[in-house]
């Protein structure tokens, strides 16, 4: 059975334990959000999928179940750690397309995501994120300025 959550100062207290366990544990600043889900969710013998997306700005008054616990979590780490909580993203490389250097602006995933190299869709983005699989990342829209010619 699942503990809940009735108030501001339960919810304060059980992050600041979870904080602490994420600092004892040495979690990189840059995860403790996704990870402080996880170790609320342990703590309360919530069981299931968390879903990162289609989130509401702000929970609902006096909620601290489902997605506004979430949000709760979420805006706790980011009033805690502000920007420390950005992820350095990958950066960029180089490819080589037919003898020519093109710019690669490198993604940051977490998670499965399928590569491919489709044509047809230069230029086509997707924003699909995990309600029915892993999202696709076309590699060709990763390379800056390659037209459709040559792709």
């Amino acid at each position: 059975m699942s503990k809940k959550i009735a108030t501001e100062e339960e919810f304060r207290s059980l992050m600041e334990e979870v904080d602490l366990e994420l600092r004892d544990q040495k979690v990189p600043i840059t995860v403790r959000q996704t990870k402080a889900i996880w170790f609320v969710k342990r703590r309360l013998g919530i069981v299931g999928d968390t879903c990162l997306s289609d989130l509401p700005a702000q929970p609902r008054h006096g909620s601290y179940e489902g997605d506004d616990l979430t949000v709760r979590i979420l805006h706790w780490m980011r009033d805690r750690y502000g920007d420390r909580l950005n992820i350095p993203l990958a950066g960029q490389t180089m490819i080589v397309i037919r003898g020519d250097p093109y710019r690669v602006e490198l993604p940051f995933a977490m998670g499965n995501f399928n590569l491919v190299c489709d044509a047809r869709r230069l230029n086509v983005h997707t924003t699909t994120i995990g309600h029915s699989g892993p999202p696709t990342v076309n590699g060709l829209n990763l390379a800056e300025n390659l037209s459709a010619n040559l792709a």
